[in-house]
């Protein structure tokens, strides 16, 4: 009888366990997380530990003292102390510190063998490291002769912010630069941080002109989701990353439990690199990727929410697979019997969660700011991929009850021409109008409300209501919050709009802070045309009332 005999595991010429975005703070309570990923790299023999930035929490000492500490002593006993790699970034520069004098110190407090930006060779590898203000004439010309000096090999370049346009978040987050030098050289491979994803998605590695992998964070992360203020969520996710001689496999783990996400979906790609059949280019993989799909029986439950109506609460059975996000579309019914278009919103599927709690019934809430009392509304839900790929669509209606009227603060039923619209955060120039609708090419851009609209006392809960038209073609849309000018604060998290030609409503709710007076600040986009067709500002009301 013919034996089975078991062939050993091919060995990795090199593996790296890599974090980022660690945010320590002084406590020693705050490396908790780092602890458990060493722990897991020792566990796993790396080689090298790379962090890409954003080590602690705005520059301080003390935590960068608590993680070299624990380095040390999980390390204890090793023979074979993994070498390590530091990206020097924006939040350990800490604030108005320059770098000259805050990195000088970051290299001391934690410890590091090695330059803000350096190159290093491990096992006939090289690495190259930069912090995030690194010259980009320089960037260039160190990757350039690093990929010359090793044909056939990749080149790991190891920074803190992307390249633009590769990741989920990279369209704001992500540097356009970068990604102009790294599409320069295929043999490189840019490794990073910065955008705070979830590793549990399928948008953290990208191929192209090169490839580019992200390690998502060890803090807490939003996401970008059109009219959608993100809800915040943990992050626990780290890579553990190996070098064949012929291919290069990322393994993603969630700290908790050390277990190792989707083994079966390890991100692996064949070396030396060909652009043509890069087997994670994202327009390849929206071809050959299903889209996500509802069960044959799903539906969709409708509830009306407090006494007061205050939200309208969506229930249903998740779709599959990969479900990035989903796109509810707010309809109400009109006069004429037909459902006219209030409002888009993106809302993150569940994907994040452990796989048993992913697989319960999901909830969104959608805030009462978006309805009428007695109106007929319908609601669709549509599923959609990682990579833009929609599936099929659950549809309700509902009719919204009676409900306690808000208090009217202020209204504009004719917003272009009751309140100004300027550039900058303060000052400015009335932004031009091109027909119907304002040409907004400024960084920032401000709707103002007349000042003595603000005259309310802290802690009263408000309504912020806009309907607005944005016509924004390229994958960089703005993003809008309620700004305080002096002193320069955030009366709201911020919320995306959506690419293309689309009217929505867009609804903050927040709480009044004494003394603020609040507007409307629309930012960070590229240039497009935007216009303004209803506001309103209303007092909730409290209990009791």
């Amino acid at each position: 009888m013919k034996k089975n005999i078991s062939r050993p595991a091919e060995v990795p010429l090199l593996t790296a366990g890599i974090i980022t975005d660690t945010h320590i703070r002084e406590e020693p309570a705050s490396c908790r997380k780092v602890r458990r990923a060493l722990e897991l790299f020792r566990e796993l023999k790396a080689d090298l530990l790379i962090n890409c930035g954003d080590i602690a929490n705005h520059h301080a000492p003390e935590g960068y003292r608590h993680y070299r500490e624990l380095i040390d002593t999980t390390f204890a006993g090793v023979r074979k102390k993994p070498e390590e790699i530091f990206v020097y970034a924006g939040h350990d520069r800490g604030g108005d510190i320059d770098p000259e004098q805050a990195f000088p110190a970051l290299k001391k407090h934690l410890a590091i063998p090695h330059d803000p930006d350096c190159e290093l060779n491990f096992k006939g590898y090289t690495f190259l490291v930069f912090d995030q203000y690194v010259d980009m004439e320089q960037f260039e010309k160190t990757i350039g002769a690093a990929v010359a000096k090793s044909p056939g090999k990749p080149v790991f370049v190891i920074a803190h912010v992307p390249p633009a346009r590769t990741f989920h978040n990279s369209v704001l987050w992500g540097s356009e630069v970068r990604r102009q030098v790294m599409e320069k050289f295929p043999g490189a491979i840019h490794i990073s941080g910065h955008i705070h994803g979830s590793l549990h998605d399928e948008l953290n590695i990208w191929q192209g002109a090169f490839t580019a992998v992200n390690a998502g964070c060890l803090s807490s992360w939003g996401g970008e989701f059109a009219g959608s203020v993100p809800q915040i969520k943990p992050s626990d996710g780290v890579l553990f990353m190996e070098v064949f001689a012929d291919r290069i496999q990322f393994r993603r783990y969630d700290l908790t439990g050390k277990r190792e996400y989707a083994p079966e979906r390890r991100w692996c790609f064949p070396w030396p690199f060909c652009p043509e059949t890069a087997p994670y280019d994202p327009e390849r993989l929206k071809k050959e990727r299903p889209a996500p799909l509802f069960p044959s029986r799903a539906r969709l439950a409708l509830t009306p929410c407090g006494k007061k109506f205050e939200t309208l609460k969506l229930r249903f059975t998740p779709a599959r697979p990969d479900v990035y996000l989903y796109r509810v579309l707010i309809e109400k019914k009109s006069g004429t019997g037909r459902f006219e278009q209030v409002a888009v919103k993106e809302e993150c599927g569940s994907f994040w969660r452990a796989p048993s709690k992913a697989a319960r019934p999901m909830e969104i809430t959608l805030s009462g700011g978006y309805f009428e009392a007695r109106k007929r509304y319908r609601i669709t839900l549509i599923p959609v991929n990682y990579w833009g790929k929609e599936g099929n669509a659950l549809s309700g209606e509902c009719t919204i009850p009676a409900a306690t009227p808000a208090k009217v603060l202020f209204e504009s039923k004719d917003p272009m021409a009751e309140l100004p619209f300027l550039t900058d955060l303060k000052g400015g120039q009335p932004l031009k109008r091109e027909g119907e609708l304002y040409f907004d090419d400024a960084w920032n851009a401000r709707l103002e409300l007349p000042g003595k609209v603000w005259d309310i006392p802290g802690g009263t809960r408000l309504r912020f209501i806009a309907d607005i038209r944005t016509v924004q073609e390229t994958e960089r849309r703005w993003v809008m919050n309620l700004r305080n000018p002096e002193p320069l604060a955030n009366g709201s998290p911020r919320i995306h709009t959506a690419k293309g030609d689309l009217s929505s409503r867009y609804v903050i709710d927040f709480e009044m802070i004494e003394g603020f007076k609040f507007y409307l600040l629309i930012r960070s986009g590229d240039p497009g045309r935007i216009g303004f067709d209803y506001v309103r500002l209303e007092e909730l009301p409290g209990e009791g009332k």
